[in-house]
Order: C-alpha cells, then sequence, then structure tokens
C-alpha cells in the first residue's frame, strides 16, 4: 500500500516538474527538478550557448534558471514583445531575498507595481529637465570619466574598493 502511495506521489511529482510547469511557456530544454537548466549551460562560453538554444528551439524558448525565463531573440520578436506588447513585460522579476535586505521593493531597480512606474516616470522627467542627452551633460560625464582614468592612474596598480568610486557622486571622491 505505502509503495503505490509513493510511486503516485513520484509520478504526480513527474507530471508536475515535465508537463504542468511548462504548459503555457515556449519551448526550451527540459528542466532538472529543483535547478532547472543550469546544469546544461556552459558559463565560460554563454553567448554561443544561447545562440545554439535559439537555433534549436527559435528565436522565443524558455530556460529554467532555475525559474522560468523567457528569451527573446530576432528582431521582429523584439518589437512585438516590447514595443506591441510592453505594458505586459515592463515589470522587474520580484525577489524575497531582495525584498528583505531593503525591507521593501522599492525604486527604479527593485519595484514593480504602479508605485515603480510613478517613480520611473519622474525620475525621467526628472533626468530630461536636468539636462541627460544634450550636449552639456555629455560634455560634464567626459570630463568625469576623464577625471575617473586619471584617478585610476595615479594608483600605480594599488588595491582599491571600486564600490565607492562608482557608486559614490564624484565630488565625494576627493
Amino acid at each position: 500500500m505505502l509503495g503505490v502511495i509513493l510511486l503516485s506521489l513520484f509520478a504526480i511529482l513527474i507530471f508536475h516538474q515535465f508537463y504542468w510547469r511548462r504548459l503555457n511557456l515556449p519551448p526550451g530544454p527540459m528542466p532538472w527538478p529543483l535547478i532547472g537548466n543550469i546544469p546544461l549551460m556552459d558559463l565560460k562560453n554563454i553567448d554561443n550557448q544561447l545562440l545554439e538554444f535559439k537555433k534549436q528551439y527559435g528565436n522565443v524558448y524558455t530556460l529554467w534558471i532555475p525559474k522560468p525565463t523567457v528569451i527573446v531573440g530576432g528582431l521582429e520578436q523584439l518589437r512585438t514583445t516590447f514595443i506591441k506588447n510592453g505594458d505586459k513585460v515592463s515589470g522587474r522579476p520580484y525577489s524575497y531575498i531582495m525584498e528583505e535586505i531593503f525591507k521593501g521593493t522599492y525604486g527604479i531597480v527593485l519595484g514593480h507595481d504602479s508605485f515603480w512606474k510613478n517613480q520611473r516616470k519622474f525620475l525621467l522627467q526628472f533626468l530630461r529637465d536636468f539636462g541627460v542627452g544634450k550636449p552639456v551633460m555629455e560634455n560634464a560625464i567626459q570630463i568625469q570619466a576623464s577625471d575617473v582614468c586619471t584617478y585610476f592612474k595615479n594608483l600605480k596598480g594599488a588595491p582599491i574598493p571600486l564600490t565607492k568610486l562608482f557608486c559614490v557622486s564624484y565630488f565625494f571622491l576627493y
């Protein structure tokens, strides 16, 4: 009796893993339970690996890393997905770990709801008003990039934590 129950549970697990979870997703390589397609991935040559999957499964396919991730390739599929159906795919993936670290899904990077859309809209308008995309801003960026390069050259190979250099404003470095 116990063997029949265990066999039934195993059959349900197999059905769930290999059929039910993939039912409404584009085709792709068969995922392993719990770890997805990670064992199939050649991490040293990921770009060629993705191109091989594209040849095998088409311009739109699903990779499980370990959650399902739909990969879109091909110009027409990109236009269809991101221009015509942009509202359906414009959100951000939810991450429990990031929510615990930052005590919520706030900001442009972690948000995924109407709060995120409002913040994104405000930030884009602010950046346009500030001058992003205008020649004046381009010159300022080139000057600061040149100063950062000079800063690296003056280190003469000494180790430095890059977090401070790239996350803190340029003016606070000196």
